[in-house]
C-alpha cells in the first residue's frame, strides 16, 4: 500500500507502514517540524465507505490522541467504478448508520 499526509499546516508528507489487516488500517507519518520530530499513528476501521479511528501524536515529547472519521468521495473520470467498488467493500453486519462526522 502507499500514501501520504497532507495539511496546510505541516505540508505533504509519505506515509510509512500502512497495513490493511481485514478492516483494520493503520499507518504512521514522520516529519522535522521547528526542529522538532514529529510522529503521528493513524489506527482506524473500514465499513464501506468510511473510515474511524484515533491518531496517537508524539510532537516534541508532547503527546496526544485525536479521535478521526472520513468518508471516501467520488473523483471525477472514476465516480462510477468508486461506486460499484464500495457496494462490494466489507461491512459491519450491526451498522446501519451512513453519517460520518469528523470530530477534527
Amino acid at each position: 500500500l502507499k500514501g501520504s499526509y497532507e495539511s496546510s499546516r505541516f505540508g505533504q508528507h509519505d506515509a510509512k507502514e500502512i497495513k490493511l489487516k481485514g478492516l483494520d488500517l493503520s499507518w504512521r507519518v514522520e516529519f522535522e517540524r521547528d526542529g522538532q520530530t514529529v510522529k503521528a499513528v493513524y489506527k482506524g476501521r473500514v465499513n464501506g465507505r468510511t473510515l474511524k479511528g484515533s491518531m496517537a501524536l508524539d510532537a516534541g515529547g508532547r503527546s496526544s490522541t485525536v479521535e478521526f472519521s472520513g468518508e471516501q468521495i467520488s473523483t471525477p473520470g472514476v465516480a462510477d467504478r468508486g461506486k460499484d467498488a464500495a457496494k462490494n467493500a466489507p461491512q459491519k453486519k450491526d451498522d446501519t448508520t451512513s453519517s460520518v462526522k469528523s470530530s477534527r
